[in-house]
């Protein structure tokens, strides 16, 4: 139950020229909190007063409001809607202010998108994301501990454990040189908070280390993209490192370039091989410090997995139809295929708590747990209810 951020972003890039005029007023430094969406940051900000939730992502080079968030609030029209690549209107706002925290910035120019496939996926209606037009001048960090984040006009002093890695900025997205386990050799990526995994296109993955498909795995999920539904699998990389700073057993999205691949290419000047998202972030304090074009990493003196059995589940992933929540997809070999269920079954109840009064997060949450113990099921399909018993199991296999 995740969401992969998509290539819309990438095109926007020479379809629509935002040139954002940013007048922060008040502190030097803001913190705000956030939620932890089992990998995205959503926090509450306000355009022109209205308040809303908004996603925190360095792999988007402009800003975005939801069209309908805009029309419901009477933000100016400044373009005609444009179609990209067969997505639909795409617009652009006139916002006076935009709030974040103690900031408020004026004058405003933000692209408007249909966000509705993202609000299939999160149970409720998004507003805007906050990119990095917003960004660019200043040090922003992120304590995924803690769930906050703060922006700053100055960069900040790194700790004596701090790994400190120089990154590029290209079309104003970060890209740094990252490596395989156990390599000599060092690859682009894209480092991307709006991406809940480390993220490999399949034919670099090859390149580099072509027996991957030997790693402990997780096969058949699909992914949420804003071009619809993305097959790709899941592996546990033995290794992955930035720089001096390395992980073992990293949770690795595998998927098909695609138009993210090719725009991605475009953009960084040279063959990328991917996106470092949540799965590596969440083990460190971060800090992209902008003004320098270095990617601070500081180790938690304790770290604590918030969802220690993320992929101990059932087996099935969940989109939301017409405001209830709905089977989209189910993994192969897992309880929920070799149940009775089918796509389009609507989740009514979990161990007897009303499901259609819970998001995304906390199905998500009820649904993960030690595997081996059951979870009941209340469904409807046909206007018939029928219960099922489904056992958790462990969703990677050897």
């Amino acid at each position: 139950m995740k969401i992969l951020k998509a290539a819309l972003y990438i095109f926007l890039v020479t379809a629509i020229a935002v040139s954002v005029s940013l007048k922060p007023a008040y502190a030097d430094t803001i913190k705000i909190e956030y939620t932890d969406w089992l990998g995205l940051i959503l926090f509450e900000g306000d355009i022109n007063g209205e308040t809303g939730w908004f996603l925190l992502d360095t792999g988007a080079d402009s800003s975005i409001v939801d069209i309908r968030f805009a029309e419901r609030i009477g933000l100016k029209k400044l373009k005609s809607p444009l179609s990209i690549l067969g997505m639909g209107g795409i617009d652009e706002y006139a916002a006076k202010n935009v709030g974040i925290g103690e900031w408020y910035f004026e004058d405003v120019p933000i692209v408007g998108v249909d966000l509705s496939i993202v609000d299939r996926y999160l149970g409720f209606n998004l507003a805007a994301i906050l990119g990095a037009d917003f960004l660019r001048k200043y040090a922003l960090t992120i304590d995924y501990q803690e769930s906050y984040f703060t922006l700053s006009d100055e960069s900040p002093d790194p700790g004596l454990n701090a790994h400190i890695i120089p990154f590029r900025i290209s079309d104003k997205l970060v890209f740094l040189k990252a490596s395989p386990m156990n390599s000599d050799k060092e690859y682009t990526f894209l480092v991307d908070t709006g991406a809940t995994s480390v993220v490999y296109f399949q034919n670099r993955l090859e390149e580099v280390y072509p027996e991957y498909k030997s790693w402990p795995r997780s096969l058949g999920w699909q992914e949420a993209t804003f071009m619809g539904k993305k097959d790709a699998d899941i592996f546990l990389m033995p290794e992955f490192s930035i720089g001096d700073a390395g992980i073992e057993s990293l949770v690795t999205t595998v998927t098909q370039p695609g138009l993210l691949g090719i725009g991605l290419n475009l953009i960084g000047g040279s063959p990328v091989h991917g996106v470092v998202g949540w799965t590596f972030l969440r083990y460190w304090k971060v800090t992209f410090d902008y003004p320098n074009k270095r990617l601070i990493l500081e180790p938690y003196e304790f770290y604590k997995e918030k969802w220690p059995h993320m992929f101990d589940s059932v087996g099935f992933m969940i989109a939301y139809e017409n405001g209830k929540p709905t089977i989209d997809h189910i993994l192969p070999d897992t309880p929920a295929a070799d149940a009775d269920l089918q796509i389009g079954d609507v989740l009514l109840a979990i161990d007897g708590k009303d499901a259609l009064k819970m998001d995304l997060l906390e199905i998500s949450e009820m649904v993960m747990g030690e595997p081996g113990t059951d979870v009941v099921f209340l469904f409807e399909r046909d206007r018939k209810q029928f219960r099922l018993t489904l056992k958790r199991v462990h969703l990677f296999t050897e």
